[in-house]
């Protein structure tokens, strides 16, 4: 078994769009998949998030382990709960002319020495 497939939760169909991509991933390297959900420190509950997000990996039929880092900023929340070795997958939009908020963690997380995978959706 390879390192983890980590998926980043971020909008709902950007959080689709990465759970279909790991998919088959997952599948041929035999890797578990990890949804990662940041919540902030004055969010309240936390069962609602990830019940939601359990919903959405259903949805697209992958079976996942969640996660649930408390943080300031998902960036913050996927480096401390991924192991250094694993590939993140960041969906979200994408923009040629200026990069969303998934693209700069997506980019943020790259400068930090992670393997990321962008996956575009709109």
């Amino acid at each position: 078994m390879s390192a983890t497939i980590s998926v980043l939760a971020t909008t709902v169909a950007g959080t689709k769009a990465a759970l279909a991509a790991a998919k088959p991933i997952a599948e041929q390297s035999g890797s578990p998949v990890l949804l990662l959900i940041s919540k902030g420190p004055d969010s309240r509950d936390a069962n609602w998030l990830v019940a939601r997000y359990e919903e959405l990996a259903r949805d697209v039929g992958q079976p996942v382990r969640v996660r649930v880092g408390v943080s300031s900023s998902a960036t913050e929340a996927a480096t401390l709960l991924t192991p250094s070795d694993g590939t993140i997958i960041v969906g979200g939009p994408s923009r040629w002319w200026w990069p969303t908020a998934e693209e700069r963690i997506a980019a943020r997380l790259r400068r930090a020495g992670r393997r990321v995978v962008f996956v575009g959706c709109q």
